[in-house]
């Protein structure tokens, strides 16, 4: 069976989109509203400096770690009530940085959900977290890890499956993040207030939410 070229693999894309490998590039400025308005499927965008960049879909440990985390998350703010998480597909606008970030899982507290519209957030969240890919470790753990800090965004959570590792910032001086103590193999967030992480959740080869429901007193 002849190999298709991953050019035909990828959608058409109304001019004057055009990709070129994994980068949609435009002949002129795009505003960030255009970029929300984008209708794409094949993977995910962001927007830096009015250029757009498009993302291939994730892997399936990727995707199986997210799902890990948005149930357990969404259990606990369920029953604390202390805002709303969004993954990734729901973009974060950064008017300081000029761009326009989908993070795979972000939260934002109850006070601040006024800035969530129905198409993006309107500033930075309060806690980011994103979970390195192969081809995202320079992206995700430089370009990123500086503009998420100078935005403001209070904590960020890096979770590298291929590695097992996790690490948590916290921002302390403005634009610079400090790393987080870990306890034991427990992370404590300060952000999500009562929330905690054992690493050791994450690296099942099938991943269950049962133990860590268990611990966060999250059953029934």
């Amino acid at each position: 069976m002849e190999m298709q070229s991953i050019d035909a693999l990828l959608p058409e894309i109304p001019p004057p989109y055009t990709f070129k490998r994994f980068e949609v590039e435009n002949g002129e400025y795009i505003t960030f509203e255009q970029y929300v308005d984008m209708d794409f499927e094949a993977g995910s965008l962001e927007w830096k400096d009015g250029a757009v960049i498009g993302f291939m879909p994730n892997n399936r440990q990727h995707q199986a770690i997210l799902k890990f985390l948005i149930t357990l998350l969404q259990l606990f703010l369920e029953k604390n009530e202390l805002g709303e998480i969004m993954p990734a597909g729901y973009a974060m606008k950064l008017e300081s940085q000029k761009s326009g970030r989908e993070p795979d899982l972000v939260f934002v507290k109850e006070e601040n959900l006024s800035r969530m519209s129905s198409k993006y957030l309107d500033g930075p969240a309060d806690l980011v977290i994103e979970i390195v890919s192969p081809e995202s470790g320079r992206r995700d753990r430089e370009i990123k890890f500086k503009e998420y800090a100078l935005a403001g965004i209070g904590e960020y959570w890096l979770i590298d499956p291929e590695r097992q590792t996790i690490e948590f910032y916290q921002l302390g001086e403005p634009g610079a993040y400090n790393a987080l103590p870990q306890e034991n193999g427990i992370f404590r967030s300060k952000v999500l207030t009562g929330f905690f992480l054992r690493g050791e959740w994450l690296w099942p080869e099938k991943l269950s939410t049962r133990t860590a429901r268990t611990e966060l007193d999250l059953l029934g």
